[in-house]
């Protein structure tokens, strides 16, 4: 601290700086690259980077440039942000993947070690943020690419959730807004041949949907070129998983009249249908369907 009308420090605030690696937040694109040859980090380095996209994508690594020594040098990648994430790349064991890495989830961890090598060591890594992923928490959150900003055209995204194989995902579907031409798919089941459970285009208003089991896949398709008419906002959707079970909820009869079943469990497909005492009215339909969804086809009436 210097003496003066106005004290101040002789230097800059210090830093501690890796000499390579870092955190990258919200990758969308971009390179990890090494240390140049001869720098001043020295023969021995250890460099960890971990690269972390938007909460619902994934990151595609291409290897773009690759040279290590294969006696002291050593890259590994795992499919998560954590050294203790499983690896899906160790070049002490595994060929460069051609067609690069897909992760799992949306990071990836990225160690390179180098010991005194006897060759120079060249990495170039590009990563890219990719919609869609396979969700496997009890509870989770999808959103449209690039959210909360409008989604771009020409988008492909296919969302595999799953849950614990006693269990059901219930999903509700917050906010659905999406260009005319657009469309989210969902199959009730694992991948886009299951049984088609909803196709929802345009807005919608908030609604819940119910798998029959531990798996539900969501496609959703934006055509390429110039954007469609409409505002294009894009989606919000909660997941989690729910008990299972193959009937409809259990309806009271109406005060003063029946209902008769057409099977003797609520399960999909069965038909109530209601009727009054006479004299009285009844006020709604008389008739309910278990849906698919194992939800009523509409209220009970009274």
């Amino acid at each position: 601290c210097l003496n003066g009308t106005r004290p101040s420090w002789n230097g800059e605030t210090p830093s501690c700086m890796a000499s390579c690696g870092g955190t990258i937040h919200n990758a969308t694109l971009g390179r990890i690259v090494s240390p140049e040859p001869g720098g001043a980090v020295g023969p021995n380095l250890t460099c960890r980077w971990v690269i972390e996209a938007a909460e619902g994508r994934r990151l595609h690594l291409h290897f773009e440039r690759v040279s290590l020594d294969e006696d002291n040098d050593r890259l590994m990648v795992r499919s998560g942000g954590s050294p203790l994430s499983p690896v899906i790349y160790d070049s002490d064991m595994d060929d460069v993947p051609e067609r690069g890495l897909i992760s799992d989830a949306q990071s990836l961890y990225v160690e390179l070690l180098s010991e005194t090598p006897a060759n120079p060591l060249l990495l170039s890594l590009r990563f890219e943020a990719m919609c869609g992923g396979e969700l496997s928490e009890p509870a989770g959150v999808v959103l449209s690419p690039d959210w909360p900003q409008s989604y771009s055209p020409g988008q492909d995204c296919v969302w595999g959730l799953h849950v614990q194989e006693e269990k059901r995902i219930l999903l509700q579907v917050e906010i659905l807004n999406v260009r005319e031409g657009d469309m989210l798919t969902l199959f009730d089941g694992d991948g886009p041949s299951a049984r088609v459970l909803a196709q929802l285009r345009g807005p919608q208003p908030r609604r819940r949907l119910l798998s029959s089991g531990p798996d539900l896949t969501l496609q959703f398709q934006a055509p390429p070129g110039p954007p469609n008419p409409g505002l294009g906002q894009g989606f919000v959707l909660h997941f989690k998983e729910v008990p299972r079970n193959d009937t409809c909820p259990e309806l009271p009869p109406p005060e003063w009249g029946w209902r008769t079943a057409s099977h003797g469990d609520l399960i999909r497909g069965t038909v109530l249908t209601y009727q009054c005492e006479p004299g009285y009215e009844l006020l709604g339909s008389d008739i309910l369907t278990c849906q698919w969804d194992l939800s009523w086809s509409a209220a009970p009436p009274a």
